[in-house]
């Protein structure tokens, strides 16, 4: 064998597997990819229950160590990563937007993964929340099909779920009807049962 046919194998071996990677690449990607929206906005995978469902009832230890008690009125589940900087980085809006509430809203913090990479958040947000811990996997998060980090679902007083978001900013602002988040959230609009959350 010469020097030359043995280049020409390892060349036609080494574009076959980049052909092979290329076409792989393609099928997996745009799967677990953004994709362009409407007018130009990305489309982020599907995060959190469905809008009118009912909202599954968290059984949780707060990180105080005391039973978490039902909701009981309008709320706002936030679930955050402990190893996400995006998540940390929202903390800022969800104050804004908490705070723009003609009426106080509940807020419960379901921090996802290690305890100790999520203490910063938590002590943020321990004075104007209810903060829950749990591993990667855990049971909240799995009852909330939560899939992406962060991920908000807006709740009313009769536990229906009334908008879920992967972005604070896209929550609706009540009273009055709930509008359709751009990109992420999903909603329905408020009956005057719901009351504003």
């Amino acid at each position: 064998m010469t020097i030359t046919a043995v280049l020409t194998g390892y060349a036609a071996l080494v574009a076959s597997l980049a052909l092979g990677i290329s076409l792989l690449a393609l099928h997996v990607v745009p799967a677990r990819s953004p994709h362009p929206g409407p007018a130009g906005h990305l489309l982020l995978p599907a995060s959190g229950p469905d809008v009118g469902s009912p909202a599954p009832p968290i059984l949780a230890r707060t990180s105080t160590g005391a039973l978490l008690e039902p909701a009981g009125g309008p709320h706002l589940v936030a679930f955050l990563s402990s190893s996400c900087p995006g998540c940390r980085a929202t903390l800022p809006p969800l104050a804004g937007y908490l705070g723009r509430q003609p009426s106080p809203l509940r807020l419960i913090v379901v921090i996802v993964g290690d305890p100790r990479q999520g203490a910063d958040i938590e002590q943020l947000l321990a004075p104007t929340a209810t903060v829950v811990f749990e591993p990667d996997g855990g049971p909240i998060a799995a009852a909330y099909r939560i899939t992406a980090f962060p991920c908000y679902v807006l709740v009313s007083a009769t536990s229906t779920v009334l908008a879920t978001s992967r972005s604070v900013l896209d929550l609706p602002q009540p009273p009055g009807p709930v509008t359709p988040a751009v990109h992420t959230g999903q909603t329905v609009p408020m009956r005057p049962s719901d009351g504003p959350p």
